[in-house]
């Protein structure tokens, strides 16, 4: 949000009693914000250490989900929970390097879990929980290739491992293959450098939807 000048001047304006009243207000209603100045001024552990402490909570979290009886939906519904406390941890650490390396430690993590699962299901009941890997998939790899060069191979074995979990998969090749997502890119680790334009088109055509997906002539020509 972008404030006018004159408002910018009204608040600096204010007493030093009434600033301090009105952080407290705004802090009280932006959780996000107030842990971000926690973390900032109070907390004693270093960005790489909170990773560690949320990429262990991913893992819990799965295996957590793993003693509940299944579906398709109640795991999408879980992920996305665990993806929100991702990005949370990476709005107040301002974890880069996280963003992308906690979200292939769910993809990865869920799938090794549930992959025996999911080839059970049904392609219908499958459809949407494998477009939201796919879609994931497309966001990491987006970020890696928008990180410096040398953190590029500290994603290079989640990579792998998740392309190999993906091709293991009848569901998520098909998924794949419906959504224009390249299995390839993941097990060679040779992301492409248009991958973020390659993703927008791919959303600007109506696909990584759960009724819409691309023909193989489409997906071949697409990634040829």
């Amino acid at each position: 949000m972008k404030f006018n000048k004159e408002f910018k001047d009204a608040v600096l304006q204010l007493s030093q009693t009434e600033k301090d009243k009105l952080l407290l207000q705004l802090l009280k209603k932006d959780a996000v914000l107030s842990s971000k100045l926690q973390f900032e001024l109070l907390d004693d552990k270093s960005v790489d250490e909170r990773q560690l402490v949320m990429e262990k909570t991913i893992k819990d979290k799965i295996a957590y989900f793993s003693t509940k009886r299944y579906s398709p939906s109640y795991l999408l519904k879980r992920l996305r929970s665990v993806s929100t406390l991702i990005t949370a941890h990476v709005k107040i650490t301002k974890d880069k390097l996280g963003d992308s390396y906690l979200n292939l430690v769910m993809l990865t993590e869920t799938l090794d879990t549930f992959n025996t699962k999911l080839e059970k299901t049904t392609p219908g009941q499958s459809r949407k929980l494998g477009i939201y890997f796919v879609s994931k998939a497309f966001k990491v790899l987006i970020g890696i290739t928008k990180l410096h060069e040398d953190y590029h191979l500290e994603h290079k074995e989640n990579l792998e491992r998740l392309g190999k979990l993906f091709s293991s998969n009848k569901h998520m090749i098909r998924t794949s293959k419906q959504n224009g997502f390249d299995i390839n890119w993941l097990i060679s680790t040779e992301i492409p450098e248009n991958i973020e334009e390659i993703y927008k088109e791919i959303k600007k055509q109506g696909y990584l939807m759960s009724k819409t997906y691309l023909s193989t002539t489409d997906y071949n020509s697409r990634i040829n």
